[in-house]
């Protein structure tokens, strides 16, 4: 279940090594014992082996497919993070062998069809988009009960990351940033 999700994923991601995913099995299953209760992510908590902040953001992922399984044509190789409908995941194209960024429609929403049908419209207008400054939609479609829209990759970090490290950008970089962004909305908004 969600235990063997969450271990999965913190060993997929490198964050535990098996020694410690040992020592974490070994807490979870002596609280039960002494009727303690709890998860397993209480138990790596207990141990401090992980932020809080970080092990809720992992919780976030047992919602969607497992890390190193294929959807599709796509197998999911790492999280890149949420959107507010679901998780996004850096994926491969098993054929074409090209990475992509895989947004996956959270299972909770599956049966919501006003949710499916907003996805479905998100993935039909980045699609048509055709912009130096937008990311291109690629494919979208159903596996495995899960709603995929897959997107052109870029490597890099985001604006955000780039000011929280960086801090204040100069004027001038700025300025070029607001340009595209500007420009990249501007022709989003023209389709």
């Amino acid at each position: 279940g969600d235990a063997r999700k969450f271990l999965n994923l913190v060993r997929h991601e490198n964050l535990l090594d098996e020694a410690q995913v040992e020592v974490v099995l070994a807490l979870f299953a002596r609280n039960l014992d002494r009727g303690h209760g709890g998860t397993v992510w209480d138990a790596v908590r207990e141990l401090g082996l992980l932020r809080s902040a970080d092990i809720e953001e992992l919780l976030r992922f047992l919602d969607g497919p497992e890390l190193g399984r294929r959807l599709g044509p796509y197998e999911l190789l790492r999280r890149l993070g949420r959107g507010g409908m679901g998780l996004v995941y850096l994926a491969r194209h098993a054929v074409l062998d090209r990475p992509v960024a895989l947004k996956v429609l959270a299972p909770r929403y599956a049966r919501n069809r006003r949710v499916v049908e907003r996805f479905l419209r998100e993935s039909r207008a980045a699609g048509r988009l055709n912009h130096a400054n937008l990311v291109s939609g690629i494919d979208a479609g159903e596996a495995d009960g899960f709603s995929y829209f897959a997107m052109e990759y870029v490597e890099g970090r985001n604006l955000s990351t780039l000011v929280k490290k960086e801090g204040p950008l100069p004027v001038d970089r700025a300025l070029a940033l607001a340009d595209g962004i500007a420009a990249g909305l501007a022709h989003a908004h023209a389709a």
